[in-house]
């Protein structure tokens, strides 16, 4: 788990295995902290959570892992969940970086 990682981990909901997924805002937050820290964006996967039901929204997703590894894509991941719905939760996918 990289640095930025365990710095959100008090502000993410971790599902069993690990998975994090994090509010609008809290993932607009975490992508300008691996942007500090050179880690680059490979996807982002949106879910529509409630009690009972985590349910994946694939129109709400996007993959930068294909492409120009030169640009790590932080502005246009910013941007991409500026254009989400509110109550939505996202899952932030970065390189494996120390």
């Amino acid at each position: 788990m990289n640095k930025v990682k365990l710095k959100f981990l008090d502000r993410a909901i971790v599902r069993p295995g690990g998975w994090m997924v994090f509010s609008k805002s809290d993932a607009i937050e975490f992508i300008d902290a691996c942007k500090k820290e050179h880690i680059p964006i490979l996807g982002i996967d949106g879910f529509y959570i409630d009690e009972e039901h985590v349910l994946p929204a694939m129109a709400n997703s996007i993959d930068y892992s294909a492409g120009d590894t030169g640009d790590n894509k932080h502005e246009e991941a910013i941007n991409f969940l500026l254009d989400q719905d509110e109550s939505m939760y996202f899952e932030i996918v970065t390189a494996d970086v120390a």
